[in-house]
């Protein structure tokens, strides 16, 4: 009985520890694996970029409600290239990074202003990635729209 019972503390103390990654990961490397994702995704926005971070079944849901796939924003962006940008007017604010195993999750909200340091426009969003083929791909983004003050 005293068997059994270490056995399943043993194993209800495995599972409740930190999930274990695959060789030559670290949850600190993950984490600013999927940071770099979001700034390339949010600051160097190109077909290249958008093929390397959406993974083939990638769904992002935007404030009106619409939904696409990767494939429909790619070939938007083929077909719509973006006008050169004042960098120092997008950023990113309370960008929060959470890991479990193959999945992560980033939150945080972007915030676009004008010359003049007037907010254009203010969105909260939440981006789901999974570790697959050797490294993280985006499958789902969602964003919000922030009332203006």
């Amino acid at each position: 009985m005293k068997l059994l019972v270490h056995l399943t503390a043993f194993t209800l103390l495995l599972l409740s520890g930190p999930v274990l990654l695959a060789a030559g990961r670290s949850l600190q490397q993950d984490e600013q694996t999927l940071l770099q994702l979001e700034d390339d995704w949010f600051h160097h926005r190109s077909v290249q970029t958008l093929e390397r971070i959406y993974a083939p079944d990638f769904v992002h849901i935007i404030p009106d409600g619409r939904m696409f796939s990767g494939s429909d924003e790619i070939d938007y962006l083929r077909s719509h290239p973006p006008r050169p940008q004042n960098e120092t007017r997008r950023k990113f604010e309370d960008v929060r990074v959470r890991l479990y195993g193959d999945i992560g999750i980033v939150t945080g909200r972007t915030v676009i202003t004008d010359d003049k340091g007037a907010m254009l426009r203010k969105t909260s969003f939440t981006d789901v990635f999974h570790w697959q083929d050797g490294r993280w791909q985006a499958v789902n983004a969602q964003e919000t729209a922030v009332d203006r003050p």
